[in-house]
């Protein structure tokens, strides 16, 4: 990974890179946390901007996108439409403390991989993360 991009390090097991994107500094901390204590490498933006560049720099090395609905500066249908542009089959999970539909209504028709309700249980994030991943291992896509 580049020098400019936050890491919490090689994790045991080395199960991939996860890039999260969310423009709260507390729940990407927390996000990393979980991430590491399950064996991901992980990787920070703060906005979906940032994210996108790091997706486009790092290419096929990151396994998966965790990334908040509502950010500064890209929303999440533009940030999923560009990621997609750059990675068809990139898992990407949305994580919100909004209502399941009002995030179904904003998402609809992205392929957007799976959603996390924030606050989230550490136990929820890696159980949806491991479905999306198992998922594009399975049949090549995500959605």
């Amino acid at each position: 990974m580049s020098a400019d991009s936050s890491t919490t390090g090689p994790a045991p097991g080395n199960r991939g890179w996860v890039l999260v994107i969310d423009d709260e500094p507390g729940i990407r901390r927390f996000a990393l946390r979980v991430l590491e204590s399950a064996g991901y490498q992980s990787i920070e933006a703060g906005d979906g901007r940032q994210g996108l560049g790091m997706v486009v720099q790092q290419g096929r090395e990151i396994a998966a996108v965790l990334m908040d609905l509502s950010m500064p500066g890209m929303d999440a249908r533009d940030l999923v439409h560009e990621l997609r542009r750059v990675d068809p089959q990139l898992p990407i999970l949305v994580m919100s403390g909004y209502s399941d539909a009002e995030v179904a209504e904003q998402l609809d028709g992205l392929g957007v991989s799976d959603f996390v309700h924030k606050p989230f249980r550490p136990r929820d994030l890696m159980e949806r993360l491991e479905q999306a991943l198992s998922r594009k291992t399975q049949t090549g896509t995500t959605p």
